[in-house]
């Protein structure tokens, strides 16, 4: 049997009627959830590429779907609306499990690695922590500007918000949703079990995506720039800049293994890094803007999400 060819293209997942904004992989690796434009949220077994549910997330035009996560266990799938709901599925069978209202657009979710918390980015300044088994609210963390994109550190020590410094109300927009496009952009770390922040990092360009290596000892932000930043947890100093991308990152993500760094930009690409060298390792070409990234448990697979409404599979 011969070997496969790293970043060849395995399979096209085609069903979406507008742009894909983010892509997940199910724990086991059986499921592939993506968000769409469309307003719902679309299964797809990644092995064979056949959709397998359709979830219809809002019923209204102009609310697309912005992200979402599965639990730790797989068994919820929470996803983000412009309508200001995240809401809880169970992929199993499709059906809706609970609604989370805030005031506005929720442009990001993520589950705490335990399970037992649920992270939501808001526009209006506001990360909040829900209990998704009981639907409550446990705290809510406040910053300047929207915030577009939240992750758990692999330990669940630590939250990271990212966004930027404009008041949320711009026309530049995730995916040209509505987030304005600030001149500067924050990250920052907060204790979710005390709500206190722990530390700011900053710089001079909005903050799109973020993600933390799977030791907890990097943070990777996507920036507006064209740039991917490194970040040291320990002592928020920036490691690395990675340049290559001639238009805005806008997610970013880490393979299992630590070894390998997933990028995807306005640029039509996706690109493939060293994060211990900065080195660029592989561009994957597409042609239109490529909103998210993500490995697969075993790292053999990476999707990318796509503005022309499909998703890909690479080796």
């Amino acid at each position: 049997m011969t070997a496969p060819v790293p970043g060849h293209l395995a399979r096209i997942l085609v069903g979406h009627s507008g742009p894909v904004n983010g892509v997940a992989f199910s724990p086991d690796a059986r499921l592939l959830a993506t968000a769409g434009h469309d307003r719902t949220a679309r299964l797809w077994d990644p092995a064979t590429g056949k959709q397998q549910r359709t979830l219809i997330v809002h019923s209204g035009p102009g609310r697309p779907v912005w992200g979402l996560a599965f639990s730790p266990d797989g068994r919820l799938l929470a996803t983000a609306g412009h309508d200001g709901t995240a809401r809880l599925w169970d992929p199993a069978t499709g059906e809706q499990w609970r609604t989370l209202s805030e005031d506005g657009a929720v442009y990001g979710v993520a589950f705490s690695p335990d399970g037992r918390l649920l992270a939501t980015a808001g526009r209006y300044g506001r990360a909040r922590l829900w209990d998704p088994a009981t639907g409550k609210q446990q705290r809510t963390l406040s910053q300047a500007g929207a915030v577009i994109d939240v992750a758990f550190s692999p330990g669940g020590r630590l939250l990271a918000t990212v966004g930027d410094d404009s008041d949320g109300d711009g026309g530049g927009g995730v995916g040209g949703g509505g987030v304005g496009v600030g001149v500067g952009g924050t990250v920052r770390l907060w204790d979710p079990a005390t709500g206190k922040q722990q530390r700011t990092l900053s710089q001079d360009r909005a903050v799109w995506g973020v993600a933390f290596s799977p030791d907890g000892r990097l943070l990777a932000t996507a920036s507006q720039d064209g740039t991917a930043r490194l970040w040291d947890v320990a002592t928020g100093e920036q490691q690395r800049t990675l340049t290559g991308h001639d238009r805005a990152v806008r997610g970013v993500a880490f393979s299992p293994d630590g070894r390998l760094l997933a990028t995807a930009s306005q640029d039509g690409t996706a690109r493939l890094w060293d994060p211990a060298t900065g080195e660029q390792q592989r561009t994957l070409s597409q042609d239109c803007t490529v909103w998210g990234v993500a490995f697969s448990p075993d790292g053999h697979l990476l999707a990318t999400a796509d503005d022309g409404g499909t998703v890909r599979l690479w080796d």
